[in-house]
C-alpha cells in the first residue's frame, strides 16, 4: 500500500506543480528583477493551484464514502502530500539562485522526519505513519518558502483571459512531466505482465541503486537552468553555459557510470543482499543510461525549454516514449528484464540523436 500511495502522491504532485518546476522557473528567471511581472505570475499560478485544491478536496470527500478505513489511512495522506509538495514554490527560489538556507533546513527537516519514522514505525502496516510524517515535513518546508512570498509580493486577481494564457503556457511542461511519470508506471505494468516476481525484484533492486546515482544529476541540472533561461537570447553566453553544463553533468554521469559498472556486485551485496546477485548484471547495463541522460538533460530539456520549444520537446518525448513501450512489449517475452534494460539504453540514444539533429539544423 505504501508503494501505491507514493505513486498516487507523485501523480497529485504533477497536477499541482503543473509544469512550474520548469516553465515557472523559466518565467521567474527571465523576469526576476521585474517585481510587477513576478507578482502577476505568482498570482496566476497560485489561483490555478487554489482551483486544483478545491477539486482535490471534493475528490477526498467522495473517497471517504467509497474506500475502506484501511485504504483511507493511506490514500488521503498521499493525496495531501502530493498537493503540498506541488504547492511548494522551490522553483521560484531556484530561479533566484537563493536556496542555501532552504537546502540546510530541508536536510535537517528530512533527518528529523527519518528519525521519527524509525521511532514510530514498528510494524509493516504502519506505512500510513510514514506518509503522515512526510506530509508534515513537506508542509513545514512549503510554509517556510511561501510566507516570504506573501510578504514580499503584491497579490492580484488575474482575469479569466490571463488564467487561460497561464494554463496554455504551463501545459506543455505539465504534459512533459506527466508522460514521463506515466511512461515509468506503464513500463512497470508491462514488466509485471511478462516476467515473474523474482525477475521484477531483481530489476527493482537494481533500478533503486541506479536512481540514487541519477538523483545526483538532477540537483546539478536545476542549479544550471536559471542561468540558461536568463541568457537564452545571448548566443555567446548561452553557448558558454551549455558547454559548462555539459561538462558538469557529463562528468557526474560518467563518474557515476564507472562507479556502478566497476562496483556493481559490491553495491548489490551491500544494499540488497546475496539473494539479489543477478541485480548486478542489470545494474551494469543501467549504468550506461547515466551519462546519456546527463547529456540529454542539456541538449534536450535545457536547450529546448530555453528556446521556448516546449511543445516540440513534449511531442518528441511522447512519440519516442510510446515507441519505447511498444518495443518493451515485443522484447520482454523473449529477453526478459535484460531486454528492457537494453531498450532503455536504446531509447536514450534515440533521444540524443533526435535532439542533436534538431539542434544542428536549428529546426
Amino acid at each position: 500500500m505504501l508503494g501505491l500511495s507514493h505513486s498516487i502522491s507523485v501523480l497529485v504532485f504533477i497536477l499541482f506543480d503543473y509544469g512550474n518546476n520548469i516553465s515557472g522557473l523559466r518565467s521567474t528567471a527571465r523576469s526576476i528583477n521585474n517585481h510587477k511581472v513576478v507578482s502577476k505570475n505568482l498570482s496566476n499560478i497560485y489561483l490555478i493551484k487554489l482551483i486544483f485544491a478545491i477539486v482535490i478536496i471534493l475528490v477526498i470527500l467522495c473517497l471517504i464514502f467509497v474506500l475502506s478505513d484501511k485504504m483511507l489511512k493511506y490514500v488521503i495522506p498521499a493525496i495531501i502530500l502530493g498537493a503540498i509538495t506541488g504547492l511548494n514554490p522551490v522553483w521560484h527560489y531556484t530561479a533566484k539562485e537563493n536556496l542555501n538556507n532552504y537546502s540546510i533546513i530541508s536536510i535537517i527537516s528530512k533527518i528529523i522526519g527519518l528519525s521519527l519514522i524509525i521511532f514510530f514505525v514498528k510494524e509493516p502496516n504502519h506505512g500510513w505513519i510514514v506518509l503522515i510524517i512526510q506530509l508534515l515535513v513537506n508542509f513545514f518546508l512549503c510554509i517556510y518558502l511561501l510566507i516570504p512570498l506573501f510578504i514580499q509580493f503584491s497579490w492580484v486577481m488575474p482575469t479569466l483571459k490571463e488564467m487561460k494564457e497561464s494554463l496554455a503556457f504551463f501545459t506543455p511542461a505539465f504534459l512533459f512531466s506527466f508522460f514521463s511519470s506515466f511512461h515509468s508506471s506503464a513500463s512497470m505494468f508491462i514488466l509485471n505482465l511478462y516476467v515473474g516476481p523474482a525477475s521484477i525484484a531483481y530489476y527493482n533492486g537494481a533500478e533503486k541503486i541506479q536512481k540514487f546515482f541519477m538523483g545526483l544529476i538532477s540537483p546539478a541540472e536545476k542549479a544550471l537552468l536559471p542561468a540558461a533561461f536568463k541568457n537564452s537570447n545571448d548566443k555567446k553566453i548561452r553557448k558558454k553555459i551549455e558547454i559548462k553544463s555539459l561538462i558538469a553533468l557529463g562528468t557526474i554521469g560518467t563518474i557515476s557510470c564507472f562507479i556502478i559498472f566497476i562496483f556493481s556486485e559490491k553495491l548489490v551485496l551491500m544494499i540488497l543482499g546475496k539473494k539479489y546477485g543477478f541485480s548486478a548484471e542489470i545494474l551494469k547495463i543501467l549504468s550506461i543510461q547515466l551519462p546519456l541522460t546527463a547529456i540529454n538533460r542539456i541538449v534536450g530539456i535545457q536547450r529546448f525549454f530555453s528556446a521556448n520549444r516546449d511543445v516540440l520537446l513534449t511531442k518528441i518525448v511522447i512519440i519516442v516514449g510510446i515507441i519505447n513501450l511498444i518495443t518493451i512489449s515485443i522484447v520482454l517475452p523473449k529477453s526478459g528484464v535484460i531486454g528492457i534494460c537494453y531498450t532503455i539504453i536504446a531509447t536514450e540514444i534515440i533521444f540524443l540523436s533526435i535532439f542533436t539533429f534538431y539542434n544542428k539544423f536549428n529546426l
